[in-house]
């Protein structure tokens, strides 16, 4: 076996913010173009849907809340789209890394149903542990 010596090994912090690593100590600021609080609520809705949705079902839920969505997708053009599939628009996440570096930045991930489920069971169990 070879013996290494200490002063020959590289810094491993060093490595790894070379490599592109985040090291725990970094703070990681999300990619541009920056959507505002509202609209990584949208991004949020949508990419638990699935990533795509009707353009119709996406105004109709959120132009209520004050979001234009066709300005939204100019905006954010090349991470949101608007395409026709059999003759009607949707609307496609197509950068879902992005999305979720926003909504980790807005505290807005939405947890997965099986998460979900299992945070309400702890709930619950936690609940009757206090009423006895």
């Amino acid at each position: 076996m070879r013996n290494i010596r200490k002063d020959t090994m590289p810094n491993i912090k060093k490595v790894s913010q070379n490599c592109g690593v985040p090291v725990k100590s970094q703070t990681i600021f999300p990619k541009v173009p920056d959507p505002t609080y509202e609209v990584t609520k949208f991004l949020s809705w949508l990419k638990k849907r699935g990533a795509v949705r009707k353009l119709k079902e996406c105004k109709k839920k959120w132009e209520n809340d004050g979001l234009n969505i066709e300005s939204i997708i100019k905006l954010l053009s090349p991470c949101l789209c608007k395409y026709t599939y059999k003759g009607e628009a949707v609307v496609k996440l197509e950068d879902m890394v992005w999305a979720d570096q926003w909504m980790s930045h807005y505290n807005l991930e939405v947890p997965h149903h099986r998460q979900t489920k299992a945070l309400e069971k702890i709930i619950s169990d936690t609940e009757k542990k206090t009423k006895v």
